[in-house]
């Protein structure tokens, strides 16, 4: 069954584009915001336990697994690569998906625009050329 018998065809395609861009754009933001998430969950847990460190050398006693604790605050910050050439830093993460949000609205205008400006100037082209003949 083709898609010109449905009653109202147009704006059931128009629902469900939006409904896709939403949940396309819904998803990005959260996986982004998840990714750019992982530098600053690694950089909480070593702080909590570099104060569970201080506070246990202040009582007098050390944490019985001394050395696994020193590798842990000895080991740099876990950060998203693309096989080391460039890393996806919180930051580089954001604007990645703002970037990609303004190019669909732009696209989105410009194809807007252009249907519009087809529409107006084909018809005053055709009706400029009809009177010109006759």
């Amino acid at each position: 069954m083709s898609m010109m018998y449905v009653p109202d065809w147009m704006s059931k395609a128009i629902v469900e584009a939006v409904f896709y861009f939403l949940y396309i754009f819904g998803t990005l933001g959260i996986l982004t915001v998840w990714a750019a998430n992982i530098p600053l969950e690694m950089q909480r847990i070593k702080s909590m336990i570099l104060n569970k460190m201080s506070e246990s050398s202040l009582e007098g006693g050390l944490l019985c697994n001394v050395k696994n604790i020193q590798l842990l605050l000895n080991k740099d910050v876990c950060v998203l690569t693309a096989f080391n050439v460039f890393q996806f830093d919180r930051g580089f993460l954001l604007k990645a998906l703002v970037s990609v949000i303004a190019q669909a609205v732009v696209i989105f205008q410009l194809g807007s625009f252009l249907e519009e400006n087809s529409s107006t100037n084909g018809n005053s082209t055709l009706n400029n050329s009809i009177t010109k003949t006759q």
